[in-house]
C-alpha cells in the first residue's frame, strides 16, 4: 500500500494506528503472526485477519448520511489495529506535551484536538522510535472493518434503534402553562415571593431557552461531520472552524426554526 495513497489522509480522531502484516513479513516476522503485538509505548495491537465485507450502509438505515453508499469490499491482507485510541499518556510520552483539552479525564483517555498533520508527526517519530516504518493511520475500509467485528447492522450488537438517544422528551414537552402555573404559584408557597411579571418572565426565558438551545444543538449536529475534518485536516483552528465553518451553516439552518419559535412566544 503506498503512504500516499488518499485514502490514508482521512482524518481519524480519536487516532488509532495499524502496521501492515505483509510489509511486517518482509523484515524477518514470523510466518504466522502473532494474535496481539505491544510497543515500547505500551502501544497494544491486535490482528484484523483478511475479510470481505459491506462497506456503507444501507438506504433505510436511520441517521444515515446520503454519501454512504453499500458496496462490496474486499481487503487482501491482514493488519494490527491498535485496541484502544491513543492516549494522552503514549501522546505525552512521544510528543513531550498533550494537547487534550480533557486532561482531568486522565492518562488513559483518548488524545484529542489533533491534525491530520499533528499525527503524521506522532507516526514518524513513533517510526523512528520503533526502528519500522509500519505505522500508519487506517484507510476508511480498514477502519470500518475492524468496527464492524463480522456484524453487518450499525453497530457490532445490533441496528439503530432510536436517533437522539441522550434527549429526555419528557423534559422537551413540558408545557408552558405548566412552567408559568409553577413559577406564579409554586414559589409564594415556598416562601419565595417575586412580582407576577417577575415569575412570567422567569418562565419565558427558562422555556425559550431550552428550545433556542435544541434549535443550536440540531443546526450544528446537521452540519456532514466530513467538512469539520476537513477544516482541521487544513490546519484550521477550533475558531476559524466555528467562523468559517460551523457558524455560517448553523445560522442558516437555525434562522427559521428560530423565526418560528419566536412567533410562539409572542403569541
Amino acid at each position: 500500500m503506498l503512504k500516499g495513497d488518499m485514502a490514508m489522509r482521512k482524518l481519524i480522531i480519536p487516532i488509532q494506528f495499524i502496521m501492515v502484516m505483509g510489509c511486517l513479513a518482509l523484515n524477518g516476522y514470523a510466518e504466522q503472526p502473532k494474535e496481539k503485538l505491544a510497543n515500547s509505548l505500551g502501544m497494544e495491537f491486535v490482528l484484523i485477519k483478511p475479510g470481505k465485507f459491506m462497506m456503507g450502509s444501507p438506504e433505510d438505515e436511520p441517521g444515515r448520511y446520503t454519501g454512504e453508499r453499500l458496496h462490496a469490499v474486499n481487503l487482501t491482507n491482514s493488519y494490527y489495529m491498535q485496541t484502544t485510541e491513543v492516549t494522552q499518556a503514549q501522546w505525552k510520552a512521544l510528543m513531550g506535551k498533550n494537547p487534550a483539552s480533557h486532561k482531568r479525564c486522565g492518562d488513559t483517555c483518548p488524545v484529542e484536538q489533533i491534525s491530520w498533520q499533528d499525527a503524521q508527526q506522532f507516526i514518524q517519530k513513533l517510526n523512528q522510535k520503533e526502528g519500522t516504518d509500519k505505522y500508519r493511520l487506517p484507510t476508511e475500509a480498514e477502519w470500518e472493518y475492524a468496527s464492524r467485528a463480522g456484524s453487518t447492522t450499525a453497530f457490532p450488537n445490533g441496528g439503530i434503534t432510536k436517533l437522539q438517544c441522550d434527549r429526555d422528551d419528557n423534559l422537551d414537552s413540558t408545557p408552558l402553562l405548566a412552567q408559568l402555573y409553577f413559577f406564579y404559584f409554586g414559589l409564594p408557597t415556598m416562601g419565595i415571593m417575586l412580582p407576577e411579571w417577575v415569575t412570567g418572565v422567569i418562565a419565558l426565558v427558562l422555556n425559550s431557552g431550552a428550545y433556542y438551545a435544541e434549535i443550536i444543538r440540531a443546526g450544528i449536529q446537521a452540519i456532514p461531520f466530513g467538512q469539520i475534518e476537513a477544516g482541521i485536516a487544513s490546519g484550521l483552528s477550533y475558531f476559524q472552524r466555528m467562523r468559517y465553518i460551523i457558524l455560517p451553516q448553523a445560522l442558516g439552518n437555525t434562522i427559521r426554526p428560530m423565526l418560528g419559535q419566536a412567533i410562539i412566544l409572542v403569541k
